[in-house]
């Protein structure tokens, strides 16, 4: 617990520390200052985001010719969005949002999150639509759920870019030229997971591939090599 939460805490309980303790009604004991503790910090722990907050949920048509054609995940890094795309309508057909999506001109998107940031991507988005998407359940469905397991919640990102590199370089079987590197998340757990992009080291290359490797293993989830189909010439490599 950080100084400035662990003083919020501190406060909460000496402001409830004038409280009755307790109170009998109608054989019921209800326990007065651990009800007072738990309000003041309902109230102080959401600037910290302890406690859950309300969410906003809106569908947006997508309008923008500069939203069309792009990874979800390109978008977020340009637009710095701090929302969820859930639920996409395309074509008539209602599927979920990834960072591999690329949206069309007329889809309908859900956006997911705390209102100020909800508007701001909406308005980039497109114009807002009065199709509620959330509410159609033929599909998909969906829970809330408080996360405790620590085999889940608080993973730390143990293999960097350059250690990624390395493990990547070893399986494809040919020496390595250029390469490029982007974190992505995998799976329901969200596992955040190295995605590398490697040429051969001959000019032009002759061989490429792709390799993931997890975050926090360090071990390879899958990998491809194949000979690089692309014709560049010498002097534009």
């Amino acid at each position: 617990m950080n100084a400035q939460l662990r003083q919020v805490v501190t406060h909460a309980v000496k402001d409830a520390g004038n409280a009755p303790q307790a109170k009998r009604t109608n054989g019921h004991v209800t326990f007065l200052r651990e009800i007072a503790i738990a309000k003041r910090l309902a109230r102080t722990l959401r600037q910290f985001n302890v406690v859950e907050q309300e969410l906003f949920v809106r569908t947006v048509r997508v309008t923008n010719l500069e939203a069309v054609d792009k990874p979800v995940a390109q978008l977020f890094r340009a637009q710095d969005w701090d929302v969820v795309l859930s639920r996409l309508k395309h074509d008539g057909q209602l599927g979920l949002t990834s960072g591999d999506t690329t949206l069309a001109f007329d889809d309908l998107v859900n956006v997911v999150g705390l209102p100020e940031e909800v508007d701001k991507a909406v308005a980039w988005l497109g114009e807002p639509s009065g199709e509620q998407l959330e509410l159609d359940r033929s599909l998909y469905d969906f829970r809330r759920i408080f996360v405790s397991n620590p085999e889940i919640a608080g993973r730390t990102l143990n293999v960097d870019d350059q250690e990624a590199f390395a493990t990547a370089g070893a399986i494809v079987g040919f020496p390595v030229g250029h390469s490029s590197a982007q974190q992505v998340w995998r799976g329901w757990l969200s596992t955040p997971t190295w995605r590398i992009l490697i040429y051969s080291a001959e000019n032009p290359p002759k061989n490429r591939g792709i390799v993931l490797v997890d975050g926090i293993s360090g071990d390879i989830v899958e990998w491809f090599a194949e000979e690089n189909p692309d014709q560049w010439d010498s002097d534009q490599a």
